[in-house]
C-alpha cells in the first residue's frame, strides 16, 4: 500500500477515535439525564470531558505533526526539467554538470553529483535533454550551470559547454 492511502487510513482512524469518544461523552451524559441525576455535577463532568477530550485531541495532533516528517515527503521519482537543446553532433555525448548555483543566491550551489540527466547519455544526432535533480533540498528555484557534453567515440573531439539557465 502506498505511504500517501496510510496516512489517510490513519486520519481516518484518528477522526473515527474522535467520534466515538464523542459519541460515548454524550451517551454518559444523556444516560444522567434520562436516570434524573442531572444536575450542577453533571454539567461540571461534561465540561471537564470535552475539555479533556479535547486536550487529549490536540496532543495527539501535536505528536502526529513531530513525530514524522509529512512535509518532507517527497516524490516517488523526480520532476525534470524542461527540454534545453543543443547542436546536434553525430557522436554519442556523455552529459556531466559544472557550476550550478541559485540565480540571485550565489552562495547556494549545487554539488555536481546532485544533478542528473535524461538521458544520461546523448545519442548521436539528438539534441534535446533533460536536467534532474537527485537532491530535493535544492527543488524549487531557478540555476544557472554549465553542462558539459564529451563524446564517448571521438577521443580528439572538443568538448563542448554548454551554458543553461534552468527551474528545477
Amino acid at each position: 500500500m502506498s505511504g500517501r492511502n496510510i496516512k489517510i487510513q490513519q486520519q481516518a482512524a484518528m477522526m473515527r477515535g474522535l467520534s466515538d469518544q464523542l459519541s460515548t461523552i454524550v451517551k454518559n451524559a444523556a444516560d444522567e439525564d434520562k436516570a434524573g441525576t442531572w444536575g450542577l455535577n453533571g454539567w461540571i463532568r461534561l465540561m471537564h470531558d470535552l475539555i479533556d477530550l479535547s486536550v487529549r485531541t490536540y496532543a495527539a495532533v501535536l505528536q502526529g505533526a513531530v513525530s514524522g516528517p509529512f512535509w518532507a515527503d517527497q516524490p516517488d521519482e523526480p520532476l525534470p526539467s524542461p527540454p534545453i537543446t543543443v547542436p546536434s553532433k553525430s557522436y554519442p555525448r556523455t552529459l556531466t554538470a559544472a557550476g550550478f548555483e541559485r540565480v540571485g543566491l550565489p552562495a547556494v550551489k549545487i554539488p555536481d553529483y546532485c544533478i542528473g540527466f535524461q538521458p544520461s547519455v546523448l545519442p548521436a544526432g539528438k539534441t534535446d535533454f533533460r536536467i534532474v535533480l537527485r537532491d530535493y533540498r535544492f527543488v524549487g528555484a531557478n540555476y544557472t550551470g554549465k553542462v558539459i557534453l564529451t563524446s564517448l567515440t571521438d577521443v580528439g573531439a572538443k568538448r563542448d559547454e554548454e551554458p543553461v539557465t534552468v527551474g528545477l
